[in-house]
């Protein structure tokens, strides 16, 4: 079977479409995606940010001394942690959405929802994190911890600010 010659200039350009979106798609998947942890990274943060309504809480998620702890059980042992955390937050109730901020730093975002509704949400997933020990495949006795400090900084009035 053979393509008419009519047709020829057809197909091709439905094929250079084809590898045109894959690459698009690729790119996009780069740009928003955390390769380490797989979580949304910052730009998809910053772009989710600005499509939100008036009401949504922010949880902000910082491990505790990770550089220290990636200086004493070395880098593969602080992205084994990093993993870790961002599996557990990706599995926040409540509504909420987990992003990797930067370095050890994730946010969790709800929409629609006060602060005083996401406390249970946050604190169930700090204390998934917390109790399942951090035991990493490269430094086994090593102990890491997470803190949140005033992690619901409350509902923020307006969904720009951060533009």
């Amino acid at each position: 079977m053979f393509v008419s010659p009519a047709l020829l200039p057809a197909v091709s350009c439905m094929a250079l479409l084809l590898i045109v979106s894959a690459m698009l798609q690729e790119a996009f998947h780069m740009a928003f995606r955390d390769e380490l942890t797989g979580l949304p990274g910052r730009r998809a943060f910053n772009e989710y940010l600005q499509r939100v309504g008036a009401t949504y809480t922010i949880a902000m998620v910082d491990v505790d001394h990770f550089k220290r702890f990636n200086d004493t059980h070395g880098h593969d042992a602080g992205d084994d942690v990093l993993k870790l955390v961002a599996a557990r937050l990706a599995e926040v109730g409540g509504g909420g959405r987990a992003f990797r901020y930067g370095g050890e730093e994730f946010a969790l975002v709800f929409l629609d929802r006060p602060a005083p509704a996401c406390v249970a949400a946050v604190e169930e997933v700090r204390a998934t994190i917390e109790g399942c020990g951090c035991i990493c495949a490269t430094a086994p006795h090593a102990a890491a911890t997470m803190r949140w400090g005033s992690c619901i900084v409350g509902v923020v009035a307006t969904a720009r600010w951060c533009r």
